[in-house]
């Protein structure tokens, strides 16, 4: 699995005019939301970085 956020989901975006889809969630709520995931994740397995799991799973 790999994780990819917009740089825009960690700052409060909330004044500007965007759509309410591209604002919910951004800020301190989604740094709370990706906490909890990872605490989450954390607990399901090991973390390993890339080249690692390259390095483990090559053919």
């Amino acid at each position: 699995m790999s994780l990819y956020f917009h740089p825009w989901e960690f700052t409060d975006i909330t004044s500007f005019r965007m759509p309410n889809y591209i604002t919910k969630d951004s800020g301190k709520e989604m740094l709370d939301r990706l906490e909890e995931y990872l605490i989450w994740l954390k607990s399901q397995g090991e973390f390993i970085c890339f080249s690692e799991f390259d390095e483990t799973f090559r053919r």
